[in-house]
């Protein structure tokens, strides 16, 4: 039997217009080892990521329910930070992605948001995109 074990810690903090947040998450997999001989694939046994993100809402003394929140995120994960069996370590999978950006909350549960991601892995492969996006919920 293949088995699944996952921590992870999420935190929040708002101060004045100042915005932070970060996750923790890591996970191990039992007989990964057998589930890629069955597979072909190469899933790790153990899955390792963490995130910072810090805004600033530009708005938050203005009179107003928008909010314009220029922020920056950091993000490190490793879905091979640990490999069972005769699986090599894959670099490819060791990533660090830097996103910079902007959400403009229209309204309470409307938000238009855009921002530039950039990408890197182990390999020092490095890719960037740019995302616009459209957020609502009720």
């Amino acid at each position: 039997p293949n088995n699944i074990s996952m921590i992870g810690f999420d935190a929040r903090y708002v101060n004045g217009g100042f915005e932070a947040r970060g996750q923790f998450n890591l996970a191990n997999n039992s007989n990964t080892d057998e589930y890629n001989d069955f597979t072909g694939k190469d899933l790790g046994s153990q899955m390792l990521g963490w995130y910072l993100e810090a805004g600033y809402d530009l708005l938050y003394s203005k009179d107003t329910d928008q909010r314009l929140v220029p922020f920056v995120r950091y993000e490190k994960y490793n879905t091979h930070s640990k490999t069972e069996g005769g699986l090599a370590i894959n670099n490819a999978y060791d990533r660090t992605d830097v996103t910079m950006g902007l959400g403009w909350w229209l309204a309470p549960g409307a938000v238009l948001k855009a921002d530039y991601q950039s990408f890197s892995n182990g390999l020092d492969e490095n890719k960037g995109q740019v995302n616009l996006g459209i957020g609502i919920w009720f």
